[in-house]
């Protein structure tokens, strides 16, 4: 009987903690996830199905890492380290941008700490806290705590378990969805997350990175479709120049009508409003993921037939895309992307090629430019437009994208905060007279941009809009307590929190349109402006126009149909298009689907070398065979980031102007030179070159 029971007692050490470990990872995990006890609680109550899921889930990967690990706290330590770690990294991103993490988001590098500059210290100590918590209770349990001792055979068995239990259940089709009946809530993610639980929510969107096949995709299909897309009319001057520029987290912060201002921060943004087509743009994202408003301006495709939190540059333009660039670049145009920022952002340097850009301007080709903030100025970007529309032969389309108003929006961000606001706490004001600060920058630099094409002879549209809402403070805490929004649940909040306001301007037109009693979504930019500029579209912008000329202005988020009295049929067209640009067999370009540009350059044209020459001072002559000393070149399209190369070697470089840097020569050398120009970027690789030139000194 002592035998026995002593035999019970082993048994129960050995099974509990394999049983309820598992059980402790996945609380401490979704409570760091939810920052709340009582909605974890309140999810085990009200979602038995999912949390068993999860709980098999990490069972199953707990009992492979005690293989590898031999001891179970030791695998208990190591899983709920990774997973406490995930989940406060999401509940950060949750918290500032309304998303948790997402499976795509580990496809980007550098452009992850978008995001995260804008933690404070305290978040940063919040996000640490849990896994401190987590090295503690392991410390604990391995030093104080009796540790059963699991063989190697039983460990093995126990490894097969949950390789079979991870892999079946979890793996390909992922069964756990039909066992445990789970919803997957792929049009938003935070309540995906919410209801399936960290674990599995990351799993089910893990799936839907591909974007599935409609039932009813075929050549038929699109080819009814595209039959009855009408033919707009087209009435403007030949071939006008089309200025589009994106705002970094340009909004209009006089909405808040709980709050006043010391005087108008964006006073000339709206005297321009009168005397131009506006409107309310619906954008897709907030506070950031910046480069999906700019996918559907350029491209007409929509991200909310996509994966919902998916960036659409890094998992789906993969493959050359017609986009505004291509359309107009048939038609004559001189096309080219101007980014006051790095060109790997967002893979925006390959990306373009692949929309058909001929040239792509990125912040490592401004020379010297004023910073504020950290950001190259907006007027630097707004003299780069202007020079380059001053030095094209052709009709130009620019599309410009600007860093300057970028968060955080911390006091001390600027030298001094003119505008003065009341009516709102201590830290919400600071958040928000720093943001306005940026603001009045981009007025005067929209402002340059008009007054310089306003009374010129060329025709030019300008189109401004921002690419979303400005992220104020944690959980939307300005926006909450100006009564402006609380969140994106309820409808009429979802519109304020993803429209921000648009001009179309022209210097040739008095047709001026107002939009004011709709929305209209980003995708709908291209073929207004078009039609604006008197060009013909595609297949894609032509049924655009005639889904705007019904009333289908705008797309929302899924579950929000219903309330915007979304035509499913309509829907269920341009779906199709979507995908069978984006995805399918291209039967929509009838044979002739578009080419990446084999042309696409970085910076404003092809570095030269023209000439070389010694530079020789008075104070220290060169003898005729001495090397040492400087050098002149001459040439075109230098920039002050460039590198001189001598023989493969890195010289000290001078900048002088676009057309003259000076190098330093090296030491003890003879005969012919080889020199090279390059320019670099942050990742150090080599985005333009000059030819090699050869110099005998």
């Amino acid at each position: 009987m002592v035998f026995s029971k002593s035999k019970l007692v082993s048994s129960i050490g050995y099974i509990l903690p394999l049983l309820l470990l598992p059980f402790l990872t996945m609380t401490i995990t979704e409570v760091a996830h939810r920052s709340s006890f009582t909605s974890f609680f309140a999810w085990l109550v009200l979602h038995p199905g999912q949390w068993a899921s999860g709980y098999l889930l990490v069972f199953g990967i707990m009992l492979i890492l005690l293989l590898l690990l031999k001891r179970i706290y030791w695998a208990f330590i190591v899983l709920t380290l990774a997973s406490v770690s995930i989940a406060t990294i999401s509940r950060m991103k949750m918290k500032y941008r309304g998303e948790p993490l997402l499976p795509w988001d580990l496809k980007l590098g550098g452009e992850a700490l978008d995001v995260s500059t804008f933690f404070s210290a305290q978040a940063i100590l919040y996000t640490l806290l849990p896994i401190v918590i987590v090295l503690a209770i392991g410390a604990v349990m391995v030093w104080k705590l009796p540790a059963p001792n699991y063989r190697l055979a039983p460990r093995i068995i126990l490894a097969i378990v949950g390789l079979t239990l991870v892999v079946g259940m979890f793996g390909g089709t992922m069964k756990a969805r039909k066992v445990f009946a789970l919803e997957v809530i792929n049009w938003d993610q935070s309540m995906n997350y919410e209801q399936n639980g960290m674990l599995v929510g990351f799993l089910l969107s893990a799936q839907y990175m591909q974007v599935q096949e409609p039932k009813e995709y075929a050549r038929a299909a699109v080819e009814a479709i595209q039959g009855t897309s009408p033919k707009p009319e087209h009435e403007a001057p030949s071939a006008p120049n089309i200025i589009m520029i994106m705002s970094e987290a340009f909004w209009d912060p006089t909405r808040l009508e709980n709050v006043a201002f010391s005087r108008d921060p964006l006073q000339f943004f709206h005297t321009l409003q009168k005397e131009s087509t506006t409107g309310n743009l619906l954008v897709p994202v907030y506070g950031g993921g910046t480069v999906n408003t700019e996918f559907e301006a350029l491209t007409s495709l929509s991200t909310q037939l996509l994966p919902a939190g998916s960036i659409a540059y890094a998992n789906y333009v993969r493959s050359p895309q017609e986009s505004l660039a291509s359309i107009l670049k048939k038609q004559g145009y001189e096309t080219m992307a101007i980014h006051t920022y790095h060109n790997w952002f967002y893979r925006r340097n390959e990306v373009y090629r692949l929309l058909g850009f001929d040239r792509f301007i990125s912040g490592e080709f401004f020379s010297n430019p004023e910073k504020r903030s950290g950001y190259i100025a907006d007027q630097e970007m707004s003299r780069r437009i202007i020079e380059e529309v001053k030095n094209t032969d052709k009709p130009s389309f620019i599309y410009a994208v600007s860093m300057e108003n970028h968060g955080p929006y911390r006091l001390g961000k600027n030298e001094e905060n003119t505008i003065k606001v009341s009516g709102l706490s201590e830290s919400s004001t600071n958040i928000l007279e720093t943001y306005i600060q940026a603001q009045t920058d981009v007025d005067e630099s929209l402002k340059m941009l008009v007054d310089a094409f306003k009374d010129n002879d060329e025709p030019t549209i300008i189109v401004f809009f921002g690419d979303h809402l400005p992220m104020l403070g944690e959980e939307y805490s300005v926006y909450r307590e100006a009564g402006y929004f609380q969140d994106s649940i309820d409808y009429d909040d979802y519109l304020k929190m993803y429209n921000v306001p648009f001009i179309m301007w022209d210097n040739f037109s008095s047709d001026h349109k107002k939009y004011d009693d709709t929305y209209i979504s980003a995708f709908h930019l291209a073929h207004l402006t078009l039609s604006k500029a008197g060009a013909k579209g595609n297949e894609l912008t032509d049924y655009l126009s005639g889904m705007f000329d019904e009333g289908m202005t705008f797309l929302p988020r899924k579950d929000f149909y219903a309330q915007a009295h979304i035509n499913e049929q309509t829907l269920d067209h341009y779906t199709l298009l979507q995908y069978d640009r984006l995805f399918g067999e291209g039967f929509s370009y009838h044979g002739e689907p578009p080419a990446a540009n084999e042309q696409f350059q970085m910076g404003s044209g092809p570095i030269t070398i023209s000439k070389a020459e010694r530079i020789v001072t008075a104070a220290e002559p060169l003898e005729p065979n001495q090397q040492s000393g400087l050098i002149r070149l001459t040439g075109s399209h230098f920039v002050s980031s460039g590198i001189v190369y001598i023989n493969g070697k890195q010289a000290e470089t001078t900048f002088v102007s676009s057309e003259e840097v000076h190098a330093q020569l090296p030491d003890n050398t003879s005969g012919t030179l080889r020199i090279s120009y390059q320019v670099l970027d942050s990742l150090n690789r080599k985005i333009a070159e000059s030819a090699s030139f050869d110099f005998t000194p």
